[in-house]
């Protein structure tokens, strides 16, 4: 059978082997190990003049001394007898040169391995040089015991080099279930290992732990020869994956029936596992790994009924407080209905006897005053009227319950077809990651994934079936809410707009399933299929809080969704972008809304933004000025002032934080910008509460507690103890 090779050179030497030691009558080679040398025959031609084959026969666990130039070269027979193990070759020179290097060729039956000497690795304009090589041979199944080995060592110099030649069998080559190995591995002597699964398991994962942060391919290979166990050669071959000090990958018997090669190769350089890398003389990686036995079927079925047992029973309590809640309500109720006829009479503030003011701590000014006048520059729509709770609102009911409703369906319509390109982008993922074994292209926590089916890590993904299921009982509880409200209870107080608190609920069910679809395959371009959701359920629950006071100047489903793309759309770009230029154009934005956003607070929404604006303002400086700097520098209401000029200074903070961070990033700094105005806006709504002694229920009270709990505890983790980050690579610790 005759090879051919790329190499020219490799070709001339195998078929120099057959024709001496098959066509030159009387050639033989000694028992003891001589080598015999022979001119070629006259009928074989070569691409150097005067090639002097020597033919030797090799023996395991001896070591080999080979003087050779351009003129001679090394043939190495070791007889199938020998080779009852793995066959490991080790080849040392310390006179070869990188110019005319020593070229090694191992011809097995299934396949022919070559390298050279000496083994240069380069890293930019830096370079090291490696002496001493060693390649594990694939060995061939059953049929290893018939398999010889055949070595050929040859080298362009003119300058007698000397070599090293030793080979020896592979002990323990077999791996089992819950051995611990420690091996050491170099760019030029990479190791591999075999598994096969005994019949009482089906799955197991293998755990990669190491010291040092040397860069390393962890590949896993079919049972079948050649192994490819050189940098660069792996990527189209088997699962593979870049290691730095852990790393772990979950196997099953039906991707690998027959068992499979552990390979673990370390790079010559470090630019595949960290985003800065430097060179490093010394590559030596040092390594422990084990198997251990995965999950069972009937595991998976136990994780996952305990998983809805407690969300039954979750439910089951959250069913029986709000039954107990609503038969209270009614109750109180029906006492309300039985005395409306007096209340209406008396001074209750759901009646039309005592005036309510909004949250400043006086009343407004007449039309008449100094103040009214200097600040003539805001809209006021009859804002200076004093007001009661049932006409607190002046736009129909039934039209803002119109327009309320519009947060749902739209958000309903977005989701939509938001979510459905996304199912098919990472399920593609998904797909190309089975099919090429690639694991780099998905940001795993290797060491507790789970597979099932063709996810790789289903554990994280049904973890997100909470989200669905809570959301769905939030819509629940609002439908029966809004089904059992008292129809006469329409007209006392602010009217009921439910249409938030159903995009509320629709929100929390589509970031269980968009969280569930970034985590088919989290990478940092996905991570914004995780955020989004939040932002919106942000956005939203600002909106809802701003609404309980002010019915009439809330923002429209049309606008809030305006605003909420153009967050989405900054997220985007932040991610393709990165640059300074847009990090310089957002914080302008940002930090001008923040002030946009604290004066339609401040003024009630009555700020109007239009042409003339820069005139009224500058005609009402000029009129606080000739009333005086005393009244000129005294806020129209102090204490909303300072809660709002505390907010912007956190939004300062948070700019600074970001700036200071580099932005590097900024899906997670956007988000961290709206989680922490949501939680600014509420706590100075409950300031204002208290300020104006305003009773919070003590219901209310436990949920802000418990709230408070448990949104300290997804910080701490999400913020402080994250296993991902995006400003590093997939490997880097």
């Amino acid at each position: 059978m005759m090879i051919v090779l790329p190499n020219t050179r490799v070709d001339v030497f195998i078929l120099m082997y057959f024709t001496v030691a098959q066509s030159v009558p009387g050639l033989q080679i000694n028992d003891s190990g001589d080598c015999i040398s022979s001119n070629l025959p006259t009928n074989v031609t070569t691409e150097r003049n005067n090639v002097q084959p020597i033919v030797c026969d090799g023996k395991i666990n001896t070591v080999y001394q080979v003087t050779l130039n351009y003129s001679v070269t090394y043939i190495y027979q070791f007889p199938a007898a020998q080779v009852q193990n793995p066959t490991r070759i080790t080849v040392e020179s310390k006179s070869a040169n990188p110019e005319y290097p020593i070229i090694v060729v191992v011809e097995q039956q299934e396949s022919v391995l070559s390298w050279q000497l000496p083994l240069i690795l380069q890293h930019d304009s830096d370079s090291y040089s490696y002496e001493q090589t060693s390649h594990t041979l694939c060995p061939n199944g059953e049929e290893a015991n018939n398999d010889e080995i055949i070595i050929i060592i040859s080298t362009r110099s003119k300058i007698d080099v000397t070599l090293t030649l030793k080979a020896v069998l592979v002990d323990n080559f077999n791996v089992n279930l819950k051995e611990n190995r420690t091996i050491t591995v170099t760019p030029s002597e990479p190791q591999y290992y075999k598994f096969i699964f005994s019949s009482q398991f089906s799955s197991a994962t293998l755990f990669v732990e190491s010291h040092n942060l040397v860069c390393m391919t962890l590949s896993i290979q079919n049972i079948t020869c050649p192994v490819t166990d050189l940098q660069g050669s792996n990527n189209n071959i088997g699962m593979w994956e870049t290691v730095s000090s852990k790393g772990g990958i979950m196997l099953t018997r039906a991707e690998y029936p027959l068992g499979f090669y552990i390979v673990f190769i370390v790079h010559s350089d470090d630019n595949a596992c960290f985003t800065k890398s430097t060179f490093q003389e010394n590559r030596s990686k040092t390594l422990s790994f084990r198997l251990e036995p995965s999950l069972g079927p009937d595991k998976y079925l136990i994780a996952i009924l305990a998983v809805f047992g407690i969300l039954f029973v979750f439910c089951l309590i959250v069913c029986f407080t709000h039954f107990w809640i609503e038969t209270r309500d009614d109750h109180y109720n029906r006492l309300i209905n039985d005395e409306l006829p007096f209340i209406q009479d008396s001074s209750n503030p759901l009646s039309s006897g005592t005036p309510v003011y909004e949250e400043e701590e006086e009343p407004p000014p007449t039309e008449g005053s100094v103040t009214c006048c200097c600040w003539s520059w805001i809209d006021s729509d009859n804002g200076n009227e004093t007001k009661y709770v049932n006409q607190l609102t002046q736009r129909n009911p039934a039209l803002l319950r119109l327009e309320s409703n519009l947060f749902f369906w739209n958000l309903l319509i977005v989701a939509l077809f938001y979510s459905l390109p996304v199912v098919q982008l990472v399920f593609t993922q998904q797909k190309n990651l089975n099919e090429y074994g690639n694991q780099d292209l998905c940001y795993y926590n290797f060491l507790c994934t789970h597979h099932l089916f063709f996810m790789t890590d289903f554990n994280h993904i049904f973890s997100n079936i909470g989200y669905v299921v809570l959301g769905a009982i939030f819509i629940i509880i609002v439908m029966r809410r809004e089904a059992n409200r008292v129809q006469y209870l329409y007209n006392y107080g602010l009217p009921p707009q439910y249409g938030l608190y159903y995009a509320l609920g629709m929100a929390l069910v589509m970031e269980g399933v968009l969280s569930g679809c970034y985590h088919v395959c989290p990478n940092k371009t996905n991570f914004q299929f995780d955020t989004s959701f939040m932002y919106v359920l942000s956005i939203l629950s600002m909106l809802r809080m701003y609404q309980a006071r002010h019915a009439d100047i809330n923002a429209n489903a049309h606008s809030a969704y305006g605003v909420l793309a153009i967050i989405i759309f900054s997220g985007m770009c932040g991610i393709l972008l990165n640059s300074m230029y847009f990090y310089i154009l957002f914080t302008v934005f940002h930090l001008l809304f923040c002030l946009f956003l604290s004066a339609q607070i401040y003024f009630f929404g009555r700020l109007k933004i239009d042409l003339s604006l820069c005139h009224r303002i500058l005609r009402a400086v000029r009129e606080e000025y000739n009333a005086g700097v005393r009244n000129c520098c005294k806020p129209l209401y102090p204490s909303r002032m300072l809660l709002l000029l505390l907010g912007n200074m956190c939004n300062w903070a948070l700019v600074a934080v970001g700036w200071y961070q580099l932005l590097e990033d900024f899906a997670t700094y956007l988000l961290t910008v709206l989680i922490s105005n949501l939680f600014l806006y509420l706590f100075f709504y409950v300031v204002m509460k208290f300020y104006y002694k305003e009773k919070i229920l003590l219901q209310t009270k436990l949920y802000i507690l418990l709230a408070l709990i448990l949104w300290s505890t997804a910080n701490y983790f999400f913020y402080f103890r994250k296993i991902i980050s995006w400003k590093v690579s997939i490997c880097e610790p």
